[in-house]
């Protein structure tokens, strides 16, 4: 498995009203020091159910959102998700993710445990609300 799947499906696994720092995430999937190329990833998602705004700085600062808004969009969602705050950065003591041991690395064939499949990974919606619905909420009811 890629290193950009690892990451679409690590940030697949942030629940709703936690979240994860892009350096974590990197290191997640194999790849310490690579919180940057977590971001260009994250810029340039093509998936519509991965939840990019999860994602923050290292110190729990709300960066790299393109939508919307974007860092008060960003803000926004996180809120509505429960995610607890510090002023304008995210209190990760009580919002930070902290995965499931068997969840947190992924094996050097890309799995989680399981039985194996072959072929390309899918990434599918989540059950709680898309980023689109998201959106959708702020335009129909702003702050």
């Amino acid at each position: 498995m890629t290193f950009k799947n690892k990451v679409y499906r690590l940030i697949k696994k942030i629940p709703r009203g936690k979240v994860a720092t892009y350096g974590q995430i990197a290191k997640l999937a194999g790849k310490p020091g690579a919180a940057r190329a977590v971001g260009v990833l994250l810029k340039n998602n093509p998936y519509i159910g991965v939840p990019c705004h999860r994602v923050v700085g290292a110190k729990g600062e709300l960066v790299g959102y393109s939508k919307g808004e974007r860092i008060k969009s960003k803000k926004q969602i996180l809120e509505n998700e429960g995610v607890f705050f510090k002023g304008d950065r995210v209190d990760l003591e009580k919002s930070g993710w902290k995965p499931k041991k068997r969840s947190s690395k992924l094996s050097a064939r890309g799995q989680t445990g399981g039985s194996r499949q072959k072929g390309k990974q899918r990434v599918k919606p989540e059950s709680s609300n898309t980023h689109a619905e998201n959106m959708l909420k702020l335009r129909l009811f702003g702050d």
